[in-house]
């Protein structure tokens, strides 16, 4: 895992207007993604996808290019992450999640901010999650999107 600087709340919004205002912004930051880190890109486009609905999955690309790009122009040389870590990271978050009981999304997520070195990227994380009135997106969908960007944030940061 590599050391990188805090990410704040500025970066990240940067990260999301520069995607707002270019579409194709969008597809060379996962080509980066995807040629920089090739572990990461198998990772976010592997087995575990086939669940997600097109709108979960859109949602989860857009949340992996955000923390990406946040942590990528803070951190000028992040270190190619090894499938390894991203699976004892991955196994570690799931068992995180798993062993909170409530049904109260943003509750279960408390823990994860406790010893988080990057507190606004989970911040933006959970505001991307957090279940809203007219919202369609299954609970398992939004625990694995949750899991799998904490799982990119604790590898790259």
């Amino acid at each position: 895992m590599s050391t990188s600087n805090f990410i704040s709340e500025q970066s990240i919004e940067a990260a999301i207007e520069s995607l707002s205002e270019n579409e194709s912004t969008f597809n060379d930051i996962l080509q980066s993604l995807m040629s920089t880190q090739p572990h990461i890109g198998a990772y976010i486009i592997g087995e575990d996808l086939k669940f997600l609905s097109e709108e979960e999955k859109n949602i989860f690309f857009f949340i992996v290019i955000v923390i990406f790009k946040s942590i990528s122009e803070n951190n000028s040389s992040p270190q190619e992450v090894s499938e390894e870590e991203i699976g004892e990271a991955e196994e570690a978050n799931w068992e995180k999640i798993q062993s909170i009981k409530t049904k109260d999304f943003r509750k279960k997520l408390d823990p994860f901010f406790e010893k988080s070195s990057q507190e606004d990227l989970l911040a933006f994380l959970e505001d991307s999650l957090t279940p809203e009135e007219e919202d369609s997106m299954a609970t398992e969908a939004r625990e694995y999107i949750f899991v799998a960007a904490k799982t990119i944030i604790d590898v790259l940061s």
